[in-house]
């Protein structure tokens, strides 16, 4: 019996200790684990707030580019490093918090944890503006004058606009207009009843304060490319005579000078890329005409000489100018047009015959430092239908396509024009863009 009850003690015992053991090895566990995943959100918190200070510094500063290391955070540190590509600026934070703990997936002991996070800044591509003013007046330059008529442009009952837009003056409301994507502006709108009591629709929200610069030298950068791998006319290697190009949808394009006869020259190329490579087309201190259907990617530029009272430096559209595979039905269309000038940007109606139920077709992304997107003289040519635009315009201002009284087209055309919203996220060859970045990736380890 006293062995038998020995037994049972020792048995008793052994098994308690075994308890005990087990619950301090499981306490320790609760503790490492807890320990772990402190240290984990503290390391990944780091690295968050260091990704976010970068992303600040870079989109209040576009030239912002110093790295920094070793910035004491909230018990641990981070480091910055800042990377810049062309128009793109990645961000990498890296998290650093001293602590100890096993590498099950490298097999040992390490004294800090360590976490990743970056941030992907693009610029702002103009192409991407469904609608885009410096400000909402009325900018049209005529072809014998610099003079600007100004006034007021509102935006009313009836129009709809598509894609985001932006104005660095202030929106004119009255009625209700129609906006599908974000509105934004520098200044408050100005309302008015004289259509009806002003009530925008926003559909996808509003923000004023907002300003979006158009430098200059990003028409340079266009020009720089045009003539290092691209194709660049100046009035000097023209004769001062004026350029055509009319695309065909095989992918050929013909160059005309002068634009209306080519007793100058009357070359077909076989492609865009044999004309120019980089896609890039460029006249200074002439105009070129343009029309048909263009088959790949493509930005034609055209330049001022910079002269005061110049008059050069306009795109004029003369018939429909659309792609060979229309973006409108496929949205992975791989023909993309920018047109860029630094005056203004016509839709031709001299010389054209057009009536009431004409209809002209562009797709393209139109971009005018100085000038706006405007019909050919709109006050005072014939009706000439409609002008359907698929894709974008950016202007120095604002401006009207005809002239309605009573209700009625009088002069001028129609206009009905929509977002391609390829641009979102792509934009032709070296088109335009702003002074700011957007945040357009955003990755996490």
């Amino acid at each position: 019996m006293g062995k038998q009850m020995l037994i049972y003690v020792i048995g008793l015992s052994m098994l308690t200790a075994f308890a005990v053991l087990n619950l301090n090895k499981t306490s320790l566990s609760s503790q490492d684990t807890f320990s772990m995943y402190f240290s984990k959100s503290m390391v990944h918190n780091i690295a968050l707030a260091g990704a976010n200070i970068g992303t600040h510094l870079c989109l209040n500063d576009t030239a912002y580019s110093t790295n920094l290391t070793n910035q004491a955070f909230n018990g641990g540190s981070y480091d910055i490093t800042i990377t810049k590509s062309g128009d793109s600026t990645r961000i990498r934070s890296i998290g650093h918090v001293p602590t100890r703990y096993y590498d099950y997936a490298v097999g040992s002991w390490k004294t800090e944890m360590l976490d990743t996070v970056e941030a992907k800044l693009q610029r702002l591509y103009f192409s991407r503006y469904g609608y885009f003013s410096g400000s909402e007046t009325n900018g049209y330059m005529s072809p014998t004058s610099n003079a600007i008529p100004g006034g007021s442009m509102w935006k009313v009952t009836g129009d709809s606009m598509y894609g985001p837009v932006h104005t660095n003056g202030g929106w004119n409301f009255s009625g209700q207009p129609y906006f599908d994507s974000k509105v934004t502006a520098a200044n408050n709108p100005t309302l008015s009843n004289f259509v009806g009591p002003p009530n925008p629709i926003y559909n996808g929200g509003y923000q004023w304060g907002v300003t979006v610069g158009r430098p200059i030298a990003r028409l340079n950068e266009i020009e720089n490319g045009a003539s290092s791998g691209g194709k660049l006319w100046t009035a000097a290697s023209t004769g001062n005579q004026d350029l055509r190009l009319t695309f065909n949808s095989a992918g050929s394009v013909r160059v005309r000078i002068p634009w209306n006869t080519g007793g100058t020259k009357d070359t077909t190329y076989a492609s865009i890329s044999s004309l120019a490579p980089n896609g890039i087309i460029a006249v200074k201190g002439i105009d070129v005409r343009v029309e048909g259907t263009y088959n790949g990617k493509a930005t034609i530029l055209a330049r001022t000489t910079g002269s005061s009272g110049n008059l050069k430096g306009n795109i004029w559209i003369q018939g429909d100018l659309v792609a060979a595979d229309n973006p409108k039905t496929n949205n992975n269309s791989d023909d993309i047009l920018g047109l860029v000038s630094e005056r203004m940007t016509y839709v031709t109606t001299t010389g054209i015959s057009r009536t009431s139920t004409s209809q002209t077709n562009i797709q393209a992304a139109i971009y005018c430092h100085n000038g706006v997107f405007a019909v050919e003289n709109y006050t005072a040519c014939g009706i000439d239908g409609r002008l359907n635009l698929f894709g974008g315009a950016t202007m120095n201002a604002s401006t009207s396509t005809g002239v309605i009284s009573g209700g009625v087209l009088t002069n001028g055309m129609l206009k009905s024009f929509r977002h391609d919203p390829r641009f979102l996220t792509k934009a032709p060859p070296s088109f335009p863009f702003s002074d700011k970045y957007q945040l357009v990736a955003w990755w996490e380890n």
